[in-house]
């Protein structure tokens, strides 16, 4: 699921970048509450981003993008504990240089010269929004037997809800 998951920055740092955090997601009009491992730093949001217009995926990009110069200006890593991946992979540059991701490049040519291994991850990655769970579609009325209150009746709407934490039960 895409989002802002995962960051970690030093701890002596973590109320800082707190503040400055809540101010993008309030300069973005999201919301999302962090929880995680606060002692080590590490930080989870759960932001039910707009996924579905072409908008609502500039706005992810657009929040993605500052807030990796933000960990990034408070000291911290885009990943805290779960790895980089695609979610972050385009992202890494912001982190540890071009220079230095274009040796994460020359390794993998060594290891993989056939490029089987992981391709679209790491070394040369997909861009961040190229591969996001729904695709920007006309939003169309589904007709269930179902109320779905808490999504205003619209099924599509509880189907995004649902990110694989029973978020949406």
């Amino acid at each position: 699921w895409p989002g802002w998951e995962d960051c970690a920055v030093p701890p002596a740092r973590l109320g800082a970048y707190l503040r400055d955090f809540r101010a993008l997601l309030a300069e973005h009009g999201l919301r999302g509450t962090p929880y995680g491992h606060f002692g080590d730093g590490c930080i989870h949001v759960r932001i039910d981003f707009d996924l579905i217009t072409e908008a609502g995926v500039a706005r992810f990009r657009r929040f993605s993008e500052e807030t990796a110069d933000l960990v990034v200006a408070h000291g911290g890593s885009l990943s805290g504990e779960h790895g980089d991946g695609q979610a972050r992979a385009e992202l890494l540059p912001r982190m540890y240089g071009d220079e230095l991701v274009a040796l994460f490049g020359r390794f993998k040519d060594l290891w993989d010269p056939v490029g089987g291994l992981n391709p679209g991850m790491l070394a040369r990655p997909d861009r961040l929004d190229t591969n996001l769970r729904f695709s920007v579609l006309p939003k169309r009325p589904v007709d269930v037997e179902f109320g779905y209150p808490q999504d205003g009746g619209d099924f599509a709407g509880a189907v995004r809800r649902c990110v694989g934490v029973a978020k949406c039960r």
